[in-house]
């Protein structure tokens, strides 16, 4: 179920990173503004920089597309268990992303309470999957 977590971290890793291309494609053109180069060096650099943004981007949506995978797969086992409050806790933690903390507030329970029911909902968990 952390498959997901990680994946949207993995994206916001590389969201990053084509930020940061887009930050550095933009400070070329800036300072080449100022100065006077040769336009073919320009063009060759931002035209690199394009290509870069390009690929990551294409790469980000394979990511995202798996992701959306993993989160259906990990919303359709949380459907099959059966108590409510295990899933509702399910729900948050691993489609939700929510910190044990947030989880807390949000039910209105202590956080001790909110960790023994997650124990008891991945015990749940592991019996649904020794089924499949």
């Amino acid at each position: 179920m952390r498959q997901y977590r990680n994946l949207l971290a993995e994206i916001d890793n590389m969201e990053a990173e084509v930020e940061k291309l887009r930050n550095e494609a933009a400070t070329i053109r800036m300072r080449n503004d100022d100065e006077r180069v040769q336009s073919s060096l320009i063009s060759d650099k931002t035209g690199e920089y394009a290509t870069k943004i390009a690929d990551m981007t294409i790469e980000i949506m394979g990511v995202r597309s798996e992701a959306i995978e993993k989160m259906r797969e990990v919303s359709r086992i949380i459907s099959l268990v059966e108590n409510p409050d295990y899933k509702k806790l399910l729900h948050m933690r691993y489609v939700r992303c929510l910190t044990f903390e947030k989880i807390a507030v949000k039910t209105e329970r202590s956080y001790r309470h909110v960790i023994r029911l997650h124990g008891g909902a991945l015990l749940e968990i592991s019996k649904i999957l020794e089924k499949m």
